[in-house]
């Protein structure tokens, strides 16, 4: 188990499709406030009648903030609040007068329990996997160029059912499944899948870290003007979880029975590069699209890409970054920088109108859009979702390591401490053997384990 900490570079937004519409919020100057209604009414059972009458009377205009009135600034009955601002607070008045959708806020992911936000696991393993993913592919993309060529070769002329066949050949391409996939033929797909042992749990924070965000979109040659307002993690918030890969099942015998050709990756310092060296082409392509944005374009947020890039490129090896969430975009959350990197720009478009990514706009690059976190109307200063992770364990072990005492050389069959581990010494060859062979006893253990 490798404890790791989550340090929020930039604003993270995670959804499950929740909103939070002015029926169940209250707005003060700098505060946004989730009220517990059903609470009210027990203390004010006078209301009742009023509330269901202005509800019933026009629905589109309502708001709990104006029905309260001075009663929304009874804490008592606000299940939680997060900081806002001035701007959120006109924008959200604004829109209930004129029924426009921004009005509702998109609520961040929490606990069912505590009602804390936190940033779920599954979200950093996808990362992990799109990450890892993007490194085998890049080993072997002669390979992948030429499958895609042949191909879109075979369904140019833009009739459907071609533009089907590759969309199903791509869908279901060999080369996108094959490094997660060993080749014992009594398991299914799951059990066969190499991230099956790459456990991440929820990482949670220590303190109040919420506040609202106002989120807009800016495209490759105009700014678009569709606000939205966010539940965001802060920047600069920390969270604390544990990362574990199964070493267990990872026993040279059993390995090499199930045929995992990446398991060797599978540690978290390698882990750790592949995901940098992932970011850092991201971050290649994101400093590219704010300096190539026609007409107004966000000064702060091309800077911090520059800044950023730097910092990624300097990182420890116990240190990666990742993009999680909202505004990950598609580049970032699937192998699609290395296609556009593999293929010819007419056949990159060709992969896109099968793919429908934006096929009516081919003359742009894809993606063509940015949602970015806004200081004021038309001035984006953020992009979302980037975290930095930390495996505090490696730091302990490091340490550990140089207080290890080296003893010399041991008769064989004894233990010996060398270079701070522990290894074993082969009987007959005097060789270190670090991983002991299984008994049969031992695999069938690991299999039932395994199979479950």
């Amino acid at each position: 188990m490798t404890q790791i900490r989550i340090e929020v570079v930039t604003p993270v937004f995670i959804g499950k499709g929740e909103e939070i519409t002015p029926f169940d919020y209250i707005l003060t100057d700098d505060r946004f406030a989730v009220f517990d209604v059903q609470k009210y009414f027990r203390k004010k059972t006078g209301r009742v009648e009023e509330f269901y009458r202005k509800v019933n009377g026009n629905p589109g205009e309502f708001s709990l903030s104006n029905f309260l009135n001075n009663d929304r600034t009874d804490k008592d009955c606000w299940k939680y609040s997060v900081k806002s601002s001035i701007l959120i607070k006109k924008i959200l008045e604004d829109s209930i007068k004129t029924k426009k959708p921004e009005m509702a806020v998109k609520s961040h992911i929490k606990d069912d329990l505590t009602g804390t936000p936190y940033i779920p696991g599954s979200s950093v393993k996808g990362a992990i996997r799109t990450a890892f993913l993007y490194n085998v592919l890049r080993k072997d993309k002669n390979h992948i160029k030429k499958q895609m060529e042949e191909w879109i070769k075979e369904t140019k002329g833009g009739s459907w059912e071609g533009k089907k066949r590759l969309e199903r050949n791509f869908k279901y391409a060999n080369f996108l499944s094959k490094p997660f996939q060993g080749n014992y033929e009594r398991a299914n797909d799951a059990q066969k899948d190499l991230f099956k042992f790459l456990s991440v749990q929820d990482f949670f924070p220590s303190e109040d870290c919420m506040s609202l965000n106002l989120v807009d979109t800016y495209s490759m040659y105009s700014y678009k003007g569709y606000r939205t307002v966010y539940e965001t993690i802060n920047k600069g918030t920390l969270l604390e979880g544990n990362i574990n890969v199964n070493d267990k099942l990872f026993h040279d015998k059993f390995r090499y029975i199930i045929s995992w050709d990446n398991a060797s990756s599978m540690n978290i310092r390698n882990l750790f590069q592949m995901i940098n060296c992932f970011t850092m082409d991201i971050l290649e392509r994101e400093v590219w699209f704010f300096e190539n944005l026609k007409g107004t374009y966000p000064v702060k947020v091309r800077e911090f890409y520059k800044d950023f890039t730097e910092e990624v490129g300097d990182a420890k090896d116990n240190t990666a970054y990742l993009s999680i969430g909202q505004g990950s975009g598609w580049h970032k959350m699937t192998v699609g920088i290395l296609l556009k990197k593999c293929l010819e720009e007419e056949d990159f478009r060709e992969l896109r109108f099968a793919l429908n990514l934006a096929p009516k706009r081919t003359e742009f690059p894809y993606p063509k859009s940015r949602k970015l976190i806004m200081e004021k109307q038309g001035e984006g200063i953020l992009p979302l979702g980037w975290i930095k992770i930390t495996d505090l364990s490696r730091k302990i072990a490091e340490k550990k390591y140089n207080e290890r005492i080296v003893v010399e050389k041991k008769p064989a069959g004894k233990v010996e401490v060398k270079r701070g581990k522990e290894i074993g010494r082969d009987k007959e060859k005097g060789k270190d053997a670090s991983l002991k062979q299984a008994s049969n006893e031992e695999l069938s253990k690991l299999m039932s384990q395994w199979n479950r």
